[in-house]
């Protein structure tokens, strides 16, 4: 799948469009990518970096980052993507000023998203505008109940299982793992706690992932994203837990070398 980060980067076209921000690549998101993956040429999405509401001064805890956004349409077919810096500048453009620096300049025929998009200043414009612009356009109904503020409201709560459902997938939450000691001697155990820690930041990620490697653990209605990866109900007193007494599984979680050096943060991707 192809990146840029201009309309000239990614040159002209003919290209299907899927147009919208994906934060979660959710299944309502699924069904306006499908849709453009469908519609015969080059299917391309235009999305957004960082998000409108963040850029506009808002609070949006994320759902992915924008590096899993892209691996998840990556998975689904999406031969290229168009990461438009979202900034005040851009925020102020007239929606047919928009269509022809960004739409237009990447050679865009076709041009899906949701019935309910709304972009340029003032959310002016609409799929009802591009269409009298010249360009195919097949807005997608919603699918009722789903939506990104939604997920978002769910993981705050608690409800991870529902909030899966909407997704399509496990609830993921991106951090780094800060490994301990290491002073785990016997054979079959990990070393304990290995604490998953997501960015603090306005726009952090309210989902975990791993770089290079996947840790997954059960979800249960009062645990919490912050919980320790490895934590049991039975530890031994040299600071280990076994692996076969742990709530948590640490499978793919490296084993302890039996040496006391400690080792640096890594990033991960922890499913809830």
């Amino acid at each position: 799948m192809r990146v840029a980060r201009s309309p000239s980067e990614l040159g002209p076209g003919p290209r299907a469009v899927a147009l919208g921000t994906f934060d979660g690549v959710h299944l309502g998101h699924r069904r306006v990518l499908e849709a453009a993956l469908e519609a015969g040429p080059e299917p391309t999405v235009v999305t957004f970096d960082p998000h409108p509401r963040t850029a506009l001064g808002n609070r949006v805890e994320l759902l992915t980052t924008l590096e899993r956004r892209l691996e998840l349409l990556d998975n689904l077919g999406v031969a290229a993507v168009l990461v438009v810096d979202f900034t005040l500048e851009l925020a102020r453009l007239e929606p047919e000023e928009f269509a022809e620096e960004v739409l237009r300049a990447i050679g865009a025929e076709t041009v899906v998203a949701g019935a309910d998009f709304r972009f340029g200043r003032g959310r002016k414009g609409d799929l009802a505008l591009l269409g009298r612009l010249g360009f195919d356009v097949r807005p997608v109904p919603l699918l009722p109940g789903v939506s990104s503020s939604r997920i978002r409201e769910l993981v705050r709560s608690g409800a991870v299982e529902d909030a899966a459902q909407l997704l399509g997938r496990p609830v993921e939450v991106d951090g780094t793992v800060v490994t301990g000691d290491a002073l785990c001697p016997a054979a079959g155990s990990t070393p304990a706690p290995q604490r998953a820690t997501a960015p603090r930041s306005r726009s952090a990620p309210i989902r975990t992932t791993a770089a290079g490697r996947r840790v997954s653990r059960p979800f249960s209605s009062t645990s919490r994203a912050t919980s320790t990866a490895g934590a049991s109900s039975s530890s031994s007193g040299s600071g280990c837990v076994t692996s076969g007494r742990s709530r948590t599984r640490t499978s793919s979680l490296p084993r302890s070398t039996g040496t006391s050096r400690r080792q640096g943060p890594r990033n991960h991707r922890l499913r809830l």
